[in-house]
């Protein structure tokens, strides 16, 4: 708890709450893709017209929230830490708070941390393959 408000979270929280949202995250993915049978290929198969047929992976806007997270005050925990990043937003300002950072920080984490277990591990285990493929099959 950062300033005794219940809602922001301290570095060593926001990598706690990560980790344990990578593995509840992965849980889920596990559960639809071995328990239904579901793929991401076929499911976001749509997203391919937008896309230009590039996969978008849920790791990639993890690592986009980790390294914004920095910016937003993660560095010196000061609340105008990157105040010149956008200055007049009022988004930017309450996020720039020390604490809001860490819920970016632990989303990212969480994205970043699930697609890489998945693919480096679950599916080289049980589908026999990473399927890390960077664009749509036959686009």
């Amino acid at each position: 708890m950062v300033h005794g408000h219940w809602w922001l979270i301290d570095p060593w929280q926001a990598l706690l709450y990560g980790l344990l949202g990578a593995l509840l995250f992965e849980l889920a993915t596990i559960a639809l893709r071995f328990g239904l049978g579901w793929t991401s290929s076929e499911r976001t198969r749509a997203l391919a017209r937008i896309t230009r047929g590039w996969r978008v992976h849920h790791g990639y806007p993890g690592l986009a929230l980790l390294a914004i997270a920095p910016m937003l005050g993660f560095a010196s925990g000061s609340p105008d830490a990157g105040a010149g990043l956008a200055s007049g937003s009022a988004l930017i300002a309450l996020l720039m708070v020390p604490g809001w950072w860490g819920w970016l920080l632990s989303a990212g984490l969480a994205l970043a941390v699930s697609d890489l277990l998945h693919h480096a591990v679950v599916l080289p285990v049980f589908a026999g393959g990473h399927e890390f493929d960077l664009k749509y099959p036959d686009v």
